[in-house]
C-alpha cells in the first residue's frame, strides 16, 4: 500500500533560467518546501528527513517519466491529457493511476504545478518592464483571478507582492 505523500514529494527537477527546482506538490506552500531533491527515486528525500512520496526502493514508471519529460519540453503549449497520453503510450486510466501513486497529484495537476512554479522564478527574476500579467500569461494562465488565489494558495503571496518582493531585493 502506497503511504500518503507528504506536502513536497520528490518530483524531477526543472531547469529554469540555469536553475534547479524541486516542484511543489498541489496546495503546497513554499514554506513547506525546504529541500531541493530533485531526483525520481524516493532515497533522494532522505536526506531532506522527508518522508518518499512511494515506498522505498521504487522509481516512477516509465509513463510518468516519460510524460514528465513530454511536459517540461511543450510547458509553454497547450498541454491536453490526450497529448500526455500519446506522448506516453499508456490508457488514460493508467497514466492517471501511475501519477496519483507516485507523484501524488493527477497528471494535468502536475503540468500546473510546474507553471506556477515557473511563474514565481519569473516573477522573482523579471526586469522592470515585465509584468504580473505577461508573466502568467507566458504560462498558459488565461485567467488572472483564478492565476492570483491558486498563486497564493500555493506561495502564502499575491505574485504582486513576488513581484514587489523582487523589486526591493
Amino acid at each position: 500500500m502506497i503511504s500518503p505523500s507528504p506536502p513536497c514529494a520528490t518530483l524531477p527537477a526543472a531547469k529554469l533560467d540555469g536553475q534547479t527546482s524541486r516542484l511543489p506538490q498541489l496546495g503546497a506552500k513554499a514554506s513547506d518546501a525546504p529541500c531541493a531533491t530533485t531526483a525520481l527515486t524516493p532515497s533522494a528525500a532522505q536526506s531532506c528527513n522527508e518522508q518518499p512520496a512511494s515506498p522505498p526502493g521504487l522509481i516512477a514508471p516509465r509513463d510518468v517519466r516519460l510524460a514528465i519529460d513530454y511536459i517540461n519540453a511543450h510547458l509553454n503549449t497547450g498541454l491536453r491529457i490526450t497529448d500526455l497520453i500519446a506522448a506516453t503510450g499508456v490508457a488514460e486510466r493508467t497514466l492517471f493511476k501511475h501519477f496519483k501513486d507516485f507523484m501524488g497529484v493527477t497528471p494535468m495537476g502536475y503540468v500546473r504545478n510546474v507553471r506556477y512554479l515557473q511563474a514565481r522564478l519569473a516573477l522573482q527574476s523579471a526586469g522592470a518592464e515585465e509584468g504580473v500579467t505577461e508573466i502568467a500569461m507566458r504560462f498558459g494562465f488565461t485567467h488572472m483571478g483564478r492565476f492570483s488565489v491558486g498563486y497564493r494558495r500555493r506561495f502564502g503571496e499575491s505574485p504582486s507582492q513576488t513581484l514587489r518582493g523582487r523589486e526591493r531585493a
